[in-house]
C-alpha cells in the first residue's frame, strides 16, 4: 500500500461521504418544494404530538408515575430503545442502566438518553414557537432542559435567547430580554429547589460531573499535539478512551479546518432553505453544541433530526413569505 493509505484509512472515507447526505438532504428538499409544501400541516402536526408526547413521558420519568421511571414502561424504553440506539456499543448493560438510565434523576423520553431528549425538544419547541408566536412552546422548552438537565441544550437557551439577541435584533427589545433572564434566573431557582437538579448543578460546578471532566481531559489532549495535527487532522490510531463529542472527534481525526468547513456548508445549507440569517444561526449553533457532548453530523441517530431541522427552516421559510404577502394586501 502506498504512503498515502498509511495516513488516511478506510473509515476516514467513509467518514467524509457521510457528510454528503446533508447535501442531498437540501437538494431533494428544495427540488421538490412543491410537493413538501403539501405536508405542511401533518409535519407540524407530527412535531407537536411528538413534543407532547415526550413531556408526558419525562414527567412521569421524572415523578415515577406509571412505572416510567421503576416499571414496564421504563424496561420497555431501556430494552428497545435506550440500548439498541444511544448505548448499542456497551458491554456492561447494568453499569450502563444504573449510571445513565436513571430516569427519576434525569429523565430521557422515550429516546433513552436525557443530553439527546433535552436538545431534540429544545429544536421542536423553538420551531413551534417560531411557527405559532405561542408563548406555551418557549416554556416548554424551559421546562424540558431543566427536567432532563440537558446542560448543552440549556446552554444553547442561554445563548440563542439572551446572547443572540445583543447582535442580531433591535436594541429596543433589549429591556424586555433582561425581563426574560429575570424570569428564567426564576424558574432556574424554582426547578434548583423542586426538580432536583440541585445534585446535577452541583456536580457540574465542583467537578466531579464525569461529562465536564472526561471532556476537558479530551480538549487538553486533543490540543496538546502539534501545530499541523490540530489543524489539518490526525488519522493515526485513536486513543482508547471515547471521545464523546463529535466536534473534538472531528478535529482530531480531520482538523479544525475541515470542522470550520464543515459548519460553514451546513450553516448556507440552513440559510438557502430557511432564508432567514437569524433562523439558520439558531438551528447551526444547536447542531454545533449538540455535537459538543456527542457526534451529532455524523451519527445516524441524529442524522434524522438535522434532516427534520432542514424541513423545520424550509417551513419557516413558508412563514415569512406568507407573513410578508399579508403586509402587502394589507
Amino acid at each position: 500500500p502506498s504512503k498515502l493509505y498509511d495516513y488516511i484509512n478506510l473509515k476516514t472515507y467513509i467518514y467524509g461521504i457521510s457528510f454528503i447526505k446533508y447535501v442531498v438532504f437540501a437538494i431533494i428538499i428544495l427540488s421538490n418544494s412543491r410537493h413538501i409544501i403539501k405536508l405542511e400541516d401533518i409535519f407540524v402536526r407530527i412535531i407537536k404530538f411528538l413534543l407532547y408526547l415526550q413531556v408526558f413521558v419525562i414527567t412521569c420519568q421524572k415523578f415515577d408515575l406509571f412505572g416510567f421511571s421503576n416499571g414496564f414502561f421504563y424496561d420497555f424504553i431501556v430494552r428497545y430503545y435506550a440500548i439498541p440506539s444511544i448505548y448499542a456499543t456497551s458491554t456492561d448493560i447494568q453499569q450502563v442502566m444504573s449510571t445513565h438510565m436513571n430516569f427519576a434523576f434525569r429523565p430521557a423520553g422515550i429516546i433513552g438518553s436525557s443530553t439527546i431528549t433535552g436538545m431534540v425538544l429544545l429544536v421542536f419547541s423553538y420551531f413551534l414557537y417560531i411557527k405559532t408566536s405561542l408563548t406555551r412552546f418557549k416554556l416548554i422548552g424551559i421546562y424540558v432542559i431543566f427536567v432532563t438537565f440537558s446542560k448543552i441544550a440549556i446552554l444553547a437557551f442561554i445563548i440563542i435567547e439572551f446572547i443572540f439577541p445583543f447582535f442580531l435584533e433591535n436594541r429596543k427589545n433589549i429591556s424586555s430580554k433582561i425581563l426574560f433572564l429575570l424570569f428564567f434566573i426564576f424558574l432556574g431557582l424554582i426547578a434548583y429547589n423542586y426538580l432536583g437538579i440541585s445534585h446535577n448543578l452541583d456536580g457540574a460546578l465542583n467537578g466531579t460531573d464525569r461529562g465536564i471532566w472526561h471532556r476537558l481531559n479530551v480538549i487538553y489532549y486533543v490540543f496538546s499535539q502539534d501545530f499541523v495535527h490540530i489543524f489539518l487532522g490526525n488519522y493515526g490510531k485513536t486513543p482508547s478512551f471515547p471521545f464523546d463529542s463529535g466536534v473534538l472527534l472531528t478535529i482530531f481525526r480531520h482538523g479544525i479546518i475541515f470542522l470550520i468547513l464543515e459548519y460553514i456548508i451546513l450553516y448556507f445549507i440552513l440559510l438557502r432553505l430557511s432564508g432567514i440569517h437569524r433562523i439558520a444561526l439558531i438551528f447551526i449553533t444547536i447542531i454545533f453544541l449538540s455535537e459538543m457532548t456527542f457526534g451529532s453530523v455524523f451519527n445516524p441517530i441524529f442524522s434524522g433530526i438535522i434532516f427534520c431541522i432542514f424541513l423545520m427552516g424550509f417551513f419557516l421559510k413558508l412563514k415569512e413569505i406568507k407573513n410578508e404577502k399579508n403586509i402587502i394586501h394589507s
